[in-house]
């Protein structure tokens, strides 16, 4: 990530000392209400839908800032001389029958961004599944750079940190990973021909002489699939909300049409991609937004701020991907603080954590950049067990018990050069 241009939010970046560390606060969570909807159409069987029309969020005023906890002298865990051995217990048990296949799905926009970040869940027996569409401007924790909207991790490290927030978010992994262009977009709906899309309302823009002009009417409308990228990507008068009701619009006109025999083309990068979307046209579908409360909206595409409403997207997930390791709140919370100065390292971190059931939930640097071993931090009793199973994932360093305090998180990981030497044999190694 040394290439990754100035932004103002670098002083989160792990690899540069900073002189008064902080830590960044999580968005509050729901009330539940969206868990007990979920659960009365569950009960009377029909298909879910996002239902922008009728969820009202509220506009919160004041942003998802930084606020400081005090991080403590990482070394005075040395007061508590003997680490702890980690135990050989596997970390994630073996499972019998493979989960449902799961695909990422990011549509860049003729600009270079992104305007779409969709999953896709296949049921259990293969047949239909779910969606869930997530505003880009979803406030996430990105690894080495803390809070960010998923268009900023995008902006800043790519599809493999995009996919990284995305799954540390959700507490899943991903089979298929597509990020489609306009022109590969074009050719992935193409075999289905002209879809027949209902759009709840007209997709207006005003011209640069200060006219009002219709893009898409409101009502059924024939869109060819040249018109697709289109139809997803214009942001009209409304707010990411109002664009993602065309993003449902649009998979269930698609989805349909699949479902009657149309064909899937293949994705480049992701040739799996098809067959998953072949599954969820053969059944049943529902149709999800990420929970969110709206923080600021505006005029612009990159105006719109959403903070993510924790306790209903753990009903979400475990209705979704029901066993997976992020199906509860009480995923591991790690913190995860640079001790080498290199880089990056939280983004390599990340993804041995999440399979281990565990969410990265601050990054930042340690207060030096000499540790030699990894040290896996817990501050409770309790926690141990949960430290060694991080241990384990890491595969270095040792575990230790702090003698200060801290509640924001479970454990807390301080990278070493171990952990550095080991990324880099590992990487170097012939197939690897």
């Amino acid at each position: 990530m040394s290439d990754v241009p100035a932004r103002k939010r670098a002083a989160l970046q792990d690899g540069a000392p900073s002189a008064v560390p902080g830590a960044v606060s999580l968005p509050a969570t729901g009330d539940g209400a969206r868990r007990a909807r979920r659960n009365r159409r569950r009960s009377s069987g029909r298909r879910r839908s996002i239902g922008f029309g009728v969820v009202v969020v509220g506009l919160v005023c004041l942003l998802v800032g930084l606020v400081g906890f005090g991080y403590r002298n990482l070394s005075s865990v040395g007061d508590d001389p003997a680490p702890i051995e980690a135990t050989p217990t596997s970390v994630v048990p073996d499972e019998a029958v493979p989960p449902p296949p799961r695909a990422l799905v990011i549509q860049q926009g003729t600009d270079g961004g992104i305007v779409g970040v969709t999953i896709l869940v296949v049921a259990e027996g293969g047949e239909g599944g779910d969606l869930v569409f997530a505003p880009v401007g979803s406030m996430v924790e990105v690894p080495s750079f803390g809070l960010s909207p998923l268009r900023d991790a995008f902006a800043l490290g790519g599809l493999p940190l995009l996919q990284q927030a995305v799954e540390n978010l959700f507490g899943i992994t991903f089979d298929e990973v597509a990020m489609l262009t306009p022109a590969e977009l074009t050719s992935l709906v193409e075999p289905a021909g002209v879809l027949r899309v209902e759009l709840p309302s007209a997709v207006e823009v005003v011209t640069p002489a200060g006219r009002v002009e219709t893009v898409f009417a409101a009502g059924p409308v024939d869109i060819a699939p040249a018109a697709v990228p289109e139809l997803l990507e214009q942001r009209g008068s409304g707010s990411d909300l109002d664009r993602l009701v065309r993003h449902q619009a649009f998979w269930r006109a698609w989805l349909a049409a699949v479902g009657g025999g149309a064909d899937v083309a293949e994705a480049g990068g992701a040739p799996g991609l098809g067959a998953i979307i072949t599954q969820l046209g053969a059944g049943e579908v529902g149709y999800d937004l990420l929970p969110v409360e709206v923080l600021a909206t505006g005029t612009g595409p990159d105006d719109d701020l959403y903070a993510v409403q924790g306790a209903e997207l753990d009903a979400l997930v475990a209705e979704i991907a029901p066993g997976a390791a992020g199906t509860s709140s009480a995923r591991v919370r790690v913190q995860v603080l640079n001790g080498t100065g290199v880089p990056g390292l939280a983004q390599q971190v990340q993804p041995a954590l999440v399979p281990a059931g565990a969410v990265v939930s601050l990054t930042g640097n340690a207060d030096r950049f000499d540790y030699e071993t990894t040290q896996v931090v817990f501050y409770r009793d309790e926690d141990l067990e949960s430290a060694r199973a991080v241990q384990r994932a890491l595969g270095v360093g040792e575990v230790v018990r702090s003698l200060v305090a801290l509640d924001v998180v479970d454990v807390t990981v301080v990278i070493g050069a171990d952990f550095v030497a080991e990324a880099t044999t590992t990487t170097t190694e012939p197939g690897a």
